[in-house]
């Protein structure tokens, strides 16, 4: 239950610190959606109906937690001397001489899982016509570019450790992602199933 209780006040932590990082960065999304879509737009109604779509809503949802996720990984990160001091580390949950928990790999997963569903729910294109072991793979590969791309900026800017706990817990992440989004889907759009 502790664990638990730390995960939450992690992410809760982590939110807020984000949070007007995030807020600015969507609203320039939804400013670029309504510039983009501007020749369709005819009144407030409009505007209105065109973010209400399903895809603009996943998408703005999407947008808002891939920049929580950068913020949270690279921005308000601390500066380390030697991004590969830890390299091996992160792959287990240990408690601290004052008590508290490291749960980063669990977060790792976590944060993760919803970005993969949301990139699918936003970009329908990237699931259709594909059987869900190919969208396994994909999510794989997506999960790992991406990770490794976090992982990449920590180095060259010293912000964090590099550590292969995180591309593989994140990566996993990702996966587990995809079968959220098979769920949604099986349940909310059942022909599209493949």
């Amino acid at each position: 239950m502790h664990i638990l209780r730390t995960i939450l006040d992690d992410f809760i932590n982590a939110m807020l610190q984000n949070l007007m990082v995030c807020i600015i960065s969507t609203l320039c999304c939804l400013v670029f959606i309504v510039i983009k879509n501007r020749k369709k737009l005819k009144n407030k109604k409009s505007i209105k109906e065109l973010l209400t779509k399903k895809n603009y809503i996943c998408l703005i949802i999407l947008w808002f937690y891939t920049t929580f996720i950068i913020s949270k990984t690279l921005i308000t990160r601390i500066h380390w001397e030697d991004p590969f001091s830890n390299i091996m580390g992160g792959w287990t949950i240990y408690q601290h001489a004052n008590g508290m928990y490291n749960v980063e790999n669990i977060e790792n997963l976590l944060f993760f899982s919803p970005f993969i569903l949301l990139l699918y729910l936003s970009f329908p294109i990237l699931t259709q016509y594909k059987s869900n072991v190919s969208t396994i793979l994909q999510s794989l590969c997506i999960g790992f570019l991406c990770s490794l791309f976090i992982e990449t900026c920590q180095v060259i800017f010293s912000v964090g450790t590099f550590q292969f706990a995180d591309l593989f817990y994140n990566t996993l992440g990702t996966v587990i992602g995809a079968f959220l989004f098979f769920i949604a889907r099986m349940k909310f759009n059942p022909r599209t199933s493949p």
